[in-house]
This record gives C-alpha cells, sequence and structure tokens, in this order.
C-alpha cells in the first residue's frame, strides 16, 4: 500500500511537471523535455498498474468473502424467525386445535345421543362464543324433543 502510495505521489509530480512544460511557446529543447517527461511517466503508469490490479482482486476476494458471510447470516436469521414464529404459534395452534375436538365431540354426542353435555371453551374468541351457540342449540333442540315428545304422547293418549 505505501509502495502504491508512493508511486501515484510520484506520478502526480510527474503529471504536474509535463503540465509545466506545455507552455504556449515550447522550444525544441522543451520538445525533448517534454519526451523524457512523457517516458518517464510511462514508466511510472506500468509500475501502478500492476499493484492496481492486484489491488482491485484483493478488494474482489474481499467483496465476495463479505458477501458470502452475509448470505451465511441472512439464511440463519430466517431459519431462527421461522423457528420463532412456530414456537410461538404452537398456544394459538393449541387452542384452535382444543376448541375444535370438542366442538366435534359436541356434535358426534349430539348425533349419537340427542343431548350433548354443554361445551365448556373458556375465554371471549370466536371459539368459546361458538360454543355458547352450540350449547344454546343443544338446549333448544332439547326443548323442542321434548315438546314433541310430550305432544306425541298427549296425542296418543286422546
Amino acid at each position: 500500500m505505501s509502495e502504491l502510495r508512493r508511486s501515484i505521489t510520484h506520478t502526480h509530480w510527474l503529471v504536474m511537471e509535463l503540465d509545466a512544460l506545455y507552455l504556449p511557446m515550447l522550444t525544441a529543447a522543451d520538445v525533448v523535455q517534454t519526451q523524457q517527461l512523457a517516458r518517464r511517466f510511462q514508466i511510472e503508469i506500468s509500475r501502478i498498474q500492476p499493484i492496481l490490479h492486484q489491488l482491485r482482486l484483493l478488494s474482489h476476494h474481499h467483496v465476495v468473502d463479505y458477501s458470502n458471510e452475509l448470505w451465511k447470516i441472512e439464511f440463519i436469521l430466517i431459519i431462527t424467525t421461522a423457528i420463532l414464529v412456530l414456537l410461538l404459534m404452537i398456544p394459538v395452534l393449541y387452542r384452535i386445535a382444543t376448541a375444535l375436538h370438542l366442538l366435534n365431540l359436541g356434535a358426534q354426542t349430539q348425533s349419537l345421543n340427542g343431548i350433548p353435555p354443554p361445551l365448556r371453551i373458556n375465554g371471549n374468541d370466536e371459539f368459546s362464543q361458538l360454543a355458547r351457540e352450540f350449547n344454546l342449540m343443544s338446549q333448544r333442540l332439547a326443548q323442542a324433543e321434548q315438546s314433541r315428545e310430550f305432544t306425541w304422547r298427549n296425542w296418543k293418549t286422546q
């Protein structure tokens, strides 16, 4: 790096020296001096070019390595986020599965025995509201069944 800095500084001085020679009234001696300076300038540039090429390759390798490291970190973050989301969803999924299971049992009991025991789903969400409505429907069906049986018995006795 220090060699590159030294070469760039030297080249800068050569450019300034070359600039100073391009005055409106150049003489033959000035042309020779300008040609010598141009040759020195070309030599200095040819020394700088490999250093700049190595610097570009090195920086490219660093950028590629850093990019690969960022991809690894991003992949780990995505996987970690997915696991955390799944872990946080377990209580919600358990609540949904439990409520659906209880409602399914109530519906099966309703179809087999006629009157299921009241469903007990605690909370104030859609599932507990559905359980209350299911219990209300079961009570109304039981009342309708009792009314039908009462009417049937009265009709038979007459």
